[in-house]
């Protein structure tokens, strides 16, 4: 009889250790980000690390954004409860005083990107659609222009920008809730 209590007890411990190592609260997260911000405080977050490639990361440099942090991403969902993704910490955002930023997922391929935005009057958007980095190449510039246009910001010339093109989600306010739509 204790030799059936001892392994019982036993097996009941392994269970928890194994499962609460695998949690994402007791393991850590198992992604590195990688924040770029431009000097108007809009920002680029590209998770895993690891998957950023040569071609993606110049891209994003060539909109004049700047790499100013990585560290451990953290799932976290949008002000309004909604959707969840890995990003960056609240503490970094709040301490680079990034208020609208695009989150990049880069599969496993290292070719396919899912995306993501957040912007704090509106929340976070996940489309389930994939992109390649063509599409990021000639989306992100106008989907940037339209954060510009919501905080009144006078237009200015963005690199690779083409404006006869979609947006990642052509963004247009019906009262209080944005109206998002694949780009194509």
């Amino acid at each position: 009889m204790p030799l059936k209590k001892f392994f019982s007890t036993g097996f009941i411990f392994a269970l928890i250790f194994f499962l609460g190592g695998a949690s994402p609260t007791w393991a850590g997260s198992p992604y590195q980000y990688q924040l770029y911000k431009n000097s108007e405080n809009f920002g680029v977050v590209i998770f895993p690390k690891k998957h950023i490639y040569p071609e993606l990361d110049n891209f994003i440099l060539s909109l004049e954004f700047k790499n100013v942090e990585s560290g451990e991403a953290v799932m976290r969902k949008g002000n309004k409860m909604e959707n969840a993704t890995y990003m960056m910490p609240v503490e970094v955002q709040k301490n680079y005083q990034i208020e609208k930023f695009v989150v990049l997922q880069v599969l496993n391929d290292k070719q396919s990107i899912m995306i993501g935005i957040y912007d704090q009057e509106f929340g976070l958007t996940l489309p389930s659609r994939v992109f390649q980095l063509e599409d990021v190449k000639e989306n992100l510039p106008k989907t940037l222009a339209v954060f510009r246009e919501q905080l009144g910001y006078e237009r200015k010339p963005i690199r690779g920008a083409r404006p006869h093109e979609a947006l990642f989600f052509e963004v247009r306010v019906v009262g209080i809730n944005p109206v998002l739509s694949s780009g194509g």
